[in-house]
């Protein structure tokens, strides 16, 4: 088989396979990938081509209504590839306390465990063009360990051809048994009875068609999968799946922001403490880098979520006071969207008066970043990452006002957090003073507005969308079950971040990928 464009899919209204997968992402990848040189033929619909096109990624259009987040436009990338087009590669597996219900933290605990996954671990690593599957504590002889402040070191790995299309689009393209539909977009899934008849797309061209086959994987991501599900409506007026009001519900991101700077003792060195260099760079330095992370021991003890911190090297005004004030944020938030870097998307009306407000804030911001392009000069930022925990108010839903131009309805992402979120962020400040304390790895100054309500005012997601299509034994509390198949529907399952009961504070394609090669294995003796 081969790859079929919208033009070679003109006149055809039907098409059979044995495989279906809706999605090109890293999780359809990584399962199509598991079927090569089988006997199963598999199509993959992408709802892209190979390049990155305003128009394709406006069908992403949708809102925030709840905490500032990215456009959802600018979140995602719809290609054959997926968000991986835009990712830094930056990988590890969640911890063995991820896993776990949590006393105190509700809705928290996997139908599975870490060792489901662990043996898929080594291709995983291979899929992500990682150097090593495993994940030990990294060597930082520049930090003290210190686990008596509930901290703890932790390792990244990196992968350097990050981008699926260009790692794995070859061997799909020649497969005999593969068949990949570019721009095709998938608008219902239609089921009669406990089973799904087929899958209802429109190409490019408007061309409209059915692809039927003996099992179908969702793939589309940790918005989309919600969507498509509540758009598919025949026979399921609630949306298919969503009997319960399940889906699109608990969805999760990971809160990033920067919040301080490190300067390093005399003698001591970014590699020493694990460092990132790189990042603002076209790719990334370094396969390895080490993190300091609220240790699991504390998270178990004391019913905390997961943080983490990273030091960055990064353009030095983008460390300071002013960047990461209030009027800072606000300034960068309105250059992102003049440049066409970020839509508008309520920050105009969010950003504009806090610009106005806090001018002296923006003024100082904004001599800094002169300053900086005429003496560069470097600094270690501190970049946070934080679990935000699973709560059935944060959702995903569809806006009946507003569709695309198939006239399918867009997305509204209300995404919330609440004081239990915090606990691990302040855990995690508190161990980092008592580690650098004695100030002979540096003086780590923790500095960044907050808002009223205690965030730090630069806080965004970090476009690691989980949660809405939950995994769970009971189909009273999650959508599909522990084989990640649809509770109620036989032949329909679902891939990607979308079932994480929990997020953990790692990024999440490393947990992606192991599990699609779980679904594959699964798939395969069934």
């Amino acid at each position: 088989m081969s790859l079929r464009t919208p033009r070679e899919l003109a006149g055809m209204a039907e098409l059979r396979t044995d495989l279906c997968i809706i999605g090109a992402g890293a999780a359809g990848i990584a399962l199509a990938r598991a079927f090569l040189g089988t006997g199963t033929e598999v199509t993959l619909i992408a709802g892209g081509g190979k390049e990155i096109r305003r128009r394709t990624q406006a069908l992403y259009a949708g809102r925030n209504v709840g905490r500032e987040s990215f456009g959802l436009t600018k979140s995602r990338i719809r290609t054959f590839g997926g968000s991986t087009a835009g990712w830094a590669g930056q990988c590890r597996p969640l911890d063995g306390v991820d896993f776990e219900p949590r006393s105190g933290l509700p809705h928290t605990g996997w139908p599975i465990g870490p060792d489901d996954l662990a043996p898929f671990y080594p291709e995983t690593a291979a899929i992500c063009d990682l150097e090593d599957w495993r994940f030990d504590p990294p060597d930082t002889p520049g930090l003290p360990a210190n686990r008596e402040g509930g901290v703890e070191h932790v390792r990244y790995r990196h992968g350097h051809r990050v981008n699926f299309l260009d790692t794995h689009g070859p061997d799909l393209e020649a497969a005999p048994n593969v068949e990949v539909l570019l721009d095709t977009h998938a608008t219902e899934i239609v089921a009669e009875g406990d089973g799904v008849t087929h899958v209802a797309a429109v190409t490019e061209e408007r061309q409209r068609l059915r692809i039927r086959a003996d099992r179908y994987v969702l793939a589309t991501g940790g918005i989309e999968n919600a969507r498509l599900l509540l758009a598919s409506r025949g026979g399921h007026p609630a949306g298919l799946g969503n009997d319960r009001d399940l889906v699109g519900r608990y969805f999760m991101d990971h809160p990033f922001f920067f919040g301080g700077v490190l300067d390093l003792a005399p003698g001591v060195t970014g590699a020493e403490i694990g460092a990132l260099e790189g990042y603002e760079k076209a790719g990334i330095a370094q396969r390895v880098h080490g993190g300091i992370a609220v240790s699991e021991r504390d998270r178990r003890n004391n019913a905390s979520g997961g943080a983490c911190v990273f030091f960055v090297g990064r353009a030095a005004h983008k460390s300071s006071p002013a960047y990461l004030s209030e009027g800072g944020v606000a300034l960068t938030r309105l250059i992102d969207i003049a440049t066409g870097r970020e839509s508008a998307d309520g920050r105009l009306a969010r950003h504009g008066p806090a610009l106005a407000r806090r001018a002296g804030e923006a003024g100082r911001s904004a001599l800094e970043r002169v300053a900086g392009a005429l003496r560069p000069g470097r600094a270690l930022a501190a970049r946070f990452t934080l679990e935000a925990l699973p709560k059935p108010e944060s959702r995903v839903g569809l806006d009946p006002a507003r569709r695309d131009r198939f006239g399918r309805p867009l997305s509204r992402v209300d995404w919330r957090l609440t004081d239990i979120d915090r606990r691990g962020l302040l855990r995690l400040r508190n161990g980092l003073q008592r580690m650098f304390a004695s100030g002979e790895v540096g003086q780590l100054r923790l500095h960044a507005a907050e808002r009223r309500d205690g965030w730090p005012v630069g806080m965004e997601g970090g476009k690691h969308h989980m949660g809405t299509t939950r995994m769970a034994e009971d189909a009273r509390l999650g959508v599909v079950d522990p084989d990640c198949r649809m509770h109620g529907v036989e032949n329909l399952y679902v891939a990607g971040s979308s079932v994480f009961p929990t997020g953990g504070y790692a990024n999440p394609t490393f947990t992606i990928v192991a599990l699609a090669l779980r679904l594959a294995a699964h798939l395969k003796t069934s």
